[in-house]
């Protein structure tokens, strides 16, 4: 059942872990179009992604011998989805883009 439920987490996702994770961390964003993306309409985005970003890593670091390898996963491809995600919306926002 676990292993189904991964399954679709990664399926949902729709990305590999690695590429999403090499893609997110090569490239940094300038500030400014952090900043421009955060006054914009999906500033409100920008927020929740991070704040579930945080819930998630710090469920990992405090509680993680009591979440199982699967749920460890779980939350370690849902981050990299929510850091997918604001790259791609900063992204829209680089100069040239």
């Amino acid at each position: 059942m676990q292993q189904l439920i991964l399954s679709e987490a990664r399926q949902e996702a729709g990305f590999s872990l690695k590429a999403t994770t090499e893609r997110t961390m090569s490239r940094e964003h300038s500030r400014r179009a952090v900043w421009l993306a955060m006054e914009s309409e999906h500033g409100d985005r920008l927020v929740a992604i991070t704040r579930e970003h945080v819930s998630l890593a710090k469920e990992l670091v405090l509680n993680r011998r009591r979440l199982s390898e699967c749920d460890r996963e779980i939350y370690t491809a849902r981050i990299a989805q929510l850091r997918q995600e604001r790259a791609d919306i900063i992204h829209q926002f680089e100069e040239g883009a």
